[in-house]
């Protein structure tokens, strides 16, 4: 009887419990209107866009010099054939 007792005494506490807390407020937050209307949120945006543009030109300088290079390179490496195959054939 005793132990019957405890049983539904924590059932009770288990319940009352759950309950309680399924009484809070939820709330659903849309961050692309908290971005695009507040002063902060345009900023931010602004910000990121001017740092994306940055970055898309460093990528393209860097992209260049490397194109640079390599018909440096490529020049270099036949101009180097054309020469060695000169001295081949004249031994």
């Amino acid at each position: 009887m005793f132990s019957i007792k405890k049983i539904v005494f924590c059932l009770i506490l288990i319940l009352n419990f759950s309950v309680a807390q399924s009484a809070e407020k939820i709330v659903y937050l849309d961050i692309d209107q908290v971005l695009n209307k507040t002063n902060v949120g345009k900023k931010i945006i602004k910000n990121l866009d001017s740092l994306r543009k940055n970055n898309l030109q460093n990528i393209k300088k860097q992209r260049d010099d490397l194109k640079k290079k390599e018909t440096n390179y490529k020049n270099k490496k036949t101009f180097c054939l054309k020469k060695s195959l000169k001295c081949k054939l004249f031994l």
